[in-house]
């Protein structure tokens, strides 16, 4: 068959026939002239081409179909809109109850956090006031220190809260500087606070000088919730290991303990802003729920990362790893990996 094409202008549509005796292809427009389909029929199979009241058959075919095609249409256009809308709905929904999740998660943690240091202020300012003169110096002393000792917890959950906001977006990685990571470690170890580490071993390891890119403030941070972590939730007797090694262009510090461990269910839960794992609402260990948050915000700021690993089996704990970019992968440091032991 050769290629050609026969145009019939039939009212407002044109039928366009290939070859002589080839298939009908008719152009389907809405009201509006605007094209919203192609009817194809085929040949006709019997050497006669189409003409006369097959053609207007056709054009009538043309006109009554192209009003509900383009009705139906125009439904589908509009169901798919409204799909989409339902769909950012639900999910603008299911985020306000997120936040309202989290909203009632910060004022359960925050009214727990808040009372145990405003407990013990009121509760020893009261007793030096009842007591009066009468009180014994050295326990009137005693007691200002525990006073004194409340309210720099209360002070330390205040900023912890205002650091939390301030990390939305972290301004840490415009005051960067070499920072010697076992120097920092091993000055964070040495001032611990000895009744922490009553019934806890702690041994710290670097084979090797390791100079991170970082903020040595902001590493001190991390690395101190990172041990207080370590020390809340591993049982008495159990070791706590330091560890600091160097590795294709990065520093890592790992922090290891025998605690019970972190399912892999919980695992997504540590990082998040005001979350605690389950298992922890209920307990006597306090915590806001925003010391891992923080510290990540804090690592990822200075080009660094912080992540967690475990098997979730008792007694084979967590390692917590902050790895930050290396400055001097030095060699020259004298191999001397030691341990520091407080055991009550």
């Amino acid at each position: 068959m050769s290629c050609f094409y026969t145009y019939l202008g039939l009212g407002s549509f044109s039928v366009r026939q290939e070859g002589s005796l080839g298939p009908l292809l008719a152009p389907l427009r809405s009201p509006q002239g605007r094209l919203i389909g192609v009817v194809a029929i085929s040949e006709r199979g019997d050497d006669v081409r189409y003409g006369g009241p097959e053609l207007e058959a056709l054009v009538q075919l043309l006109h009554v179909s192209a009003m509900p095609i383009e009705t139906a249409r125009q439904f589908r256009i509009t169901t798919r809109q409204q799909e989409r809308t339902a769909t950012e709905l639900e999910e603008a929904y299911q985020q306000q109850r997120h936040l309202n999740e989290m909203k009632d998660q910060l004022i359960v943690h925050m009214s727990h956090e808040l009372r145990t240091p405003l407990s013990e202020v009121s509760g020893y300012l009261e007793l030096i006031h009842d007591a009066g003169e009468d009180l014994d110096p050295q326990l009137r002393t005693v007691f200002i220190e525990k006073a004194i000792h409340g309210s720099e917890e209360l002070l330390a959950l205040l900023t912890m809260i205002l650091t939390a906001a301030q990390t939305e977006t972290p301004q840490l990685s415009a005051h960067v500087e070499d920072v010697v990571l076992d120097h920092v470690l091993q000055q964070e170890v040495d001032h611990l606070d000895p009744g922490l580490m009553h019934q806890h071993s702690v041994v710290f390891q670097a084979k090797q000088q390791v100079v991170v890119r970082g903020n040595e403030q902001a590493i001190r941070q991390i690395v101190r919730n990172l041990l207080s972590n370590a020390f809340k939730y591993s049982p008495a007797n159990t070791t706590i290991t330091v560890n600091i090694t160097s590795k294709e262009n990065k520093g890592t510090v790992c922090v290891k303990d025998e605690g019970p461990g972190i399912t892999a269910k919980e695992m997504p839960l540590l990082f998040n802003k005001f979350v605690r794992l389950p298992r922890h609402h209920s307990g006597s260990i306090r915590g806001t729920g925003l010391g891992l948050f923080i510290s990540r915000q804090m690592a990822e700021s200075m080009g660094g990362h912080l992540w967690a690993e475990s098997s979730g089996i008792e007694c084979e704990g967590s390692s917590f790893f902050l790895k930050l970019p290396l400055v001097v992968p030095s060699a020259h440091f004298q191999e001397q990996p030691y341990a520091l032991s407080r055991e009550g």
